[in-house]
């Protein structure tokens, strides 16, 4: 599970061409993990490291 985002894509977009606005959300990423703890999972089938990685991309170039 990467970070929570939505999957309303246009016919002409491919992986290739993502949308410039298309990525995770922090919140509902929280969120998604956040009920998944609340309901006794281990998250061990989260990739954690999809998780760190999207939020490293939207972490501001100034470290915010």
């Amino acid at each position: 599970m990467a970070l929570a985002e939505g999957k309303k894509r246009s016919s002409l977009q491919t992986e290739e061409t993502p949308l410039k606005y298309d990525s995770g959300h922090i919140a509902m990423t929280y969120t998604a993990l956040l009920s998944l703890v609340i309901l006794g999972d281990d998250l061990s089938r989260v990739n954690k490291a999809a998780v760190m990685a999207g939020l490293r991309g939207l972490q501001l170039p100034d470290g915010r």
